[in-house]
């Protein structure tokens, strides 16, 4: 299928309406009532759970995608980066997460500043930053060269749109 019909169009147009609707509907009904919830909420999670959160955080439209695609001309072995991280993700959960909680600290950031200083700990907050806004941009961009092919129009609007809705969509953005 090289083009979207007009019915394919609104079908994909209208599963993304009840996405965001459903995520809006959800972030509403379980949000935090105060910063105590907010700050140690996960603490009412199991560790897998968190492992699982901090994946889909990772694999976004660039890595499904664009997997998608790179399989489509490489073949399989270009799912090496998705399969890796659908194995770390959850062992991250399930082996890290319980020893960061047993600091006390409420970050990553936080533990390793309490085992190795704060040198340590202001050198991995710096990779953390830029390795979440290559992250988000990767996904801003990916997800506009998905809505740009699905609605016939050039890149850069839908990367205008979907830029500017950073605030009220990415939670790790704002």
């Amino acid at each position: 299928m090289n083009n979207f019909t007009a019915e394919d169009t609104l079908i994909i147009v209208g599963i993304v309406i009840a996405y965001i609707l459903f995520t809006t509907w959800l972030t509403f009904r379980i949000r935090s009532k105060n910063s105590g919830d907010f700050m140690e909420g996960s603490r009412a999670m199991p560790a897998f759970i968190v492992g699982i959160l901090l994946m889909s955080e990772y694999i976004g439209a660039k890595s499904t995608i664009g997997t998608a695609q790179a399989a489509f001309e490489d073949g399989f072995a270009a799912s090496w980066s998705v399969i890796g991280a659908a194995i770390g993700f959850p062992l991250f959960g399930l082996l890290l997460v319980k020893r960061i909680y047993n600091t006390g600290k409420i970050t990553i950031s936080g533990a390793i500043a309490e085992k190795y200083g704060n040198s340590t700990k202001n050198i991995i907050s710096l990779i953390m930053i830029y390795a979440l806004l290559l992250v988000n941009v990767g996904n801003y961009v990916s997800g506009a060269a998905a809505i740009s092919t699905v609605l016939k129009v050039n890149l850069p609007l839908p990367l205008s749109l979907r830029l500017s809705s950073v605030p009220s969509i990415s939670p790790s953005a704002a």
